[in-house]
């Protein structure tokens, strides 16, 4: 299993307020990875400088061995970096089938590629049914697949997601889940997921990083994290006297 993103003291500082300090973080193939911390722990702040959507103070970012501080958004979006911000983004007056092609259409494959490609991202994100329908016109859940279908359809190789299953229902959520969950099992994808939800970040059982004041707080899994006094005192809430 090769490393896939390496980020080395990377730190961001709006004039007086340190959004990041010195994080050090190493996802691999297949790797999936919780970001959770209270509000302003640096989130948001931290994927943005991987997407490329803000520029670091200080420190580097790796992509497959290469440092792609200098790349522009685009340009490490064509290395395979996608991106899902909490609202979808997908577009509304096409149907689901034209929204996945359109992220195909770049790679200069042949119809018969496209074709493929196309019945094998909606079936993966549980949206071959809904082809025909218009974007707009889908369950708030499934416009957020839809998305997930376009970086894949776009050959995204790690997924920033960006509290993927805000303002889902509990059967979306559990479906987001496995979603997540098979992507990186069955197609080896990786993904860096900032949730709130914490039930949703145990069901996905992956590992977790935990941010506080700018700073990784600690690493571990679920149950680690769980029974971390600290950590329930920043995050899930005071600890039992």
């Amino acid at each position: 299993m090769s490393c896939l993103l390496r980020t080395e003291k990377l730190t961001k500082r709006f004039k007086g307020l340190l959004a990041n300090d010195d994080i050090n973080m190493e996802i691999f193939d297949g790797d999936v990875r919780c970001i959770i911390g209270p509000n302003g722990a640096g989130k948001t702040t931290l994927i943005s400088m991987i997407s490329g959507h803000i520029i670091p103070t200080l420190g580097n970012v790796f992509f497959q061995n290469k440092l792609i501080n200098n790349l522009s958004l685009v340009n490490r979006s064509c290395l395979g970096i996608g991106r899902k911000f909490q609202t979808p983004t997908v577009f509304d007056n096409l149907n689901v089938e034209r929204n996945i092609e359109l992220s195909i259409l770049r790679h200069n494959l042949s119809k018969k590629k496209i074709f493929h490609k196309i019945d094998e991202t909606l079936e993966i994100v549980r949206l071959h049914e809904h082809r025909n329908i218009l974007a707009n016109a889908l369950s708030h859940g499934q416009r957020q697949w839809l998305e997930i279908g376009l970086l894949i359809g776009n050959n995204a190789k790690l997924l920033l997601l960006d509290e993927p299953t805000a303002g889902m229902t509990s059967e979306e959520t559990i479906a987001t889940t496995k979603l997540i969950n098979q992507l990186a099992d069955e197609k080896n994808l990786s993904a860096i997921v900032i949730e709130h939800d914490i039930n949703f970040v145990r069901e996905l059982g992956a590992k977790i990083t935990v941010l506080h004041l700018g700073k990784v707080f600690t690493e571990g899994t679920y149950e680690q994290i769980e029974k971390n006094k600290k950590v329930r005192e920043i995050y899930l809430g005071k600890a039992d006297a």
